[in-house]
């Protein structure tokens, strides 16, 4: 019974996505926000844990503020699915997505040598631009992603993500392998590195310890290859992305520079609280 219930939770997604196709992109975008505001709260685990995660973070905001940054966060989440499934459409947007950035040239030149180069970001903003557009410009860049407990989503999923580039790999240790051998060829892969792994350690975010992973900077390290933090920030609905590729992370520890990067990230989502998944617990 429990695969057929995950079956059918993967039709509905194929349903909805196949009804919304032929709507134009602006109004797919706000039905995905409105629709995603309305059933999200409808999950009170996730929803109590992006209260108690905006109470840590922002303790000077009222609760009225607070409240905004959590109705924002459910429609960005719904935003983001109706654009990773519409990769004609999200293209269309680079014509009005803003880059900027020295983290652009310096995967140029680490792709052009043969070095591979990790792109690190969040979920924060559209994640998948930046490989689209990177992609677009001569550089094919892959990626890492958490398989789902559904096992029909995580398949339809990877299928998605592969439109932006590839190889797409899952994390775990099989994945790990992969990403290594795609490095070593000289390929860029996009990990997304807000949530806690089996590696992480405890490292300052948002003025508290918070779990993160460490391995990708080992891994850096190893290879000797940049670490470059991306963001691109959702303008409304239709109007493109802006969008930075920053300076690769100063060379250190694996813990320095991955609290480098949890600075990064920090400052980005202090600058758009509604576009960040405060769903995850960072803190726990």
């Amino acid at each position: 019974m429990r695969d057929a219930w995950r079956y059918f939770k993967y039709l509905v997604l194929r349903a909805v996505l196949l009804v919304l196709r032929p709507i134009p992109f602006r109004t797919r975008l706000a039905i995905g926000a409105s629709l995603i505001r309305l059933l999200g709260p409808l999950s009170k685990r996730k929803s109590q844990i992006m209260r108690t995660n905006l109470d840590w973070a922002f303790p000077e905001k009222s609760e009225t503020e607070k409240a905004a940054i959590a109705r924002e966060v459910w429609a960005s989440i719904g935003r983001f699915n109706v654009e990773l499934y519409a990769p004609a459409d999200l293209r269309r947007q680079l014509a009005r997505t803003e880059v900027s950035g020295p983290g652009l040239a310096a995967m140029r030149d680490a792709y052009h040598a043969g070095r591979g180069a990790l792109m690190l970001t969040g979920h924060f903003g559209q994640w998948e631009v930046m490989r689209m557009h990177v992609g677009d410009l001569g550089i094919p860049c892959g990626g890492m992603y958490k398989e789902h407990s559904n096992p029909y989503y995580s398949r339809f999923f990877a299928n998605a993500l592969r439109v932006y580039g590839t190889p797409i790999v899952p994390t775990g240790r099989s994945g790990t392998r992969e990403l290594l051998r795609a490095l070593r060829q000289g390929h860029p892969m996009a990990m997304l590195l807000d949530q806690p792994t089996s590696d992480a350690v405890p490292l300052p975010f948002f003025g508290r310890p918070a779990r993160t992973a460490i391995g990708p900077a080992e891994i850096a390290l190893k290879l000797d290859i940049p670490m470059i933090p991306v963001f691109a920030v959702r303008k409304p609905e239709g109007q493109g992305y802006k969008a930075v590729l920053e300076a690769p992370l100063t060379r250190g520890t694996p813990e320095e520079m991955m609290t480098e990067f949890n600075a990064r990230l920090e400052a980005q989502v202090r600058a758009y609280p509604g576009q960040w998944l405060w769903v995850y617990d960072r803190w726990k």
